[in-house]
C-alpha cells in the first residue's frame, strides 16, 4: 500500500517492494521521496486556498495530518 510509504519510513518495506518489482531499493526510496514531496506541494496548494492568510498554511496542514493520523 502506498499509504504506508507516505507516512512512515520502514526499511523492510522498501526491500520487499524492491524485490516484488525487481528494482533496486534505492529506486524505491527515491520514488517514495518524490511522491512525498509532490503530495506535500499539492496539499499546501490546496490548503492555501482554504485559509485567509499565508501564515496559516503550516498550522492547517499540521492539523490535517494529525486528524488523518488518528484515523
Amino acid at each position: 500500500s502506498v499509504k504506508g510509504f507516505l507516512t512512515a519510513s520502514d526499511e523492510t518495506r522498501y526491500a520487499v517492494v524492491a524485490a516484488q518489482l525487481d528494482i533496486s531499493q534505492s529506486l524505491v526510496k527515491t520514488t517514495v521521496h518524490r511522491m512525498r514531496r509532490q503530495l506535500r506541494d499539492i496539499l499546501r496548494r490546496e490548503v492555501a486556498v482554504t485559509v485567509s492568510a499565508p501564515h496559516e498554511i503550516d498550522d492547517e496542514v499540521r492539523h490535517l495530518v494529525q486528524v488523518l493520523a488518528s484515523e
